[in-house]
């Protein structure tokens, strides 16, 4: 599993195409995609800009997975 922590969308665009069968595991932010690419587990995460942001989706990945 490869796990992708990205602060916009933006940053992350061009492999969240990439990405085949994927899943929307969490809609609100964090945001969790979960998919493969070349038969790899994706788990790609859009926290939000910040040091609060980016902890709060460490801790939310943390809990899940």
């Amino acid at each position: 599993m490869i796990l992708i922590v990205s602060a916009i969308k933006l940053e992350v665009f061009a492999i969240l195409k990439r990405m085949k069968k994927v899943k929307i595991l969490n809609k609100r932010m964090p945001s969790v995609h979960e998919g493969y690419i070349n038969n790899k587990k994706i788990i790609l995460v859009i926290s939000g800009v910040g040091k609060d942001n980016a902890s709060a989706a460490s801790e939310f990945i943390s809990s899940k997975f």
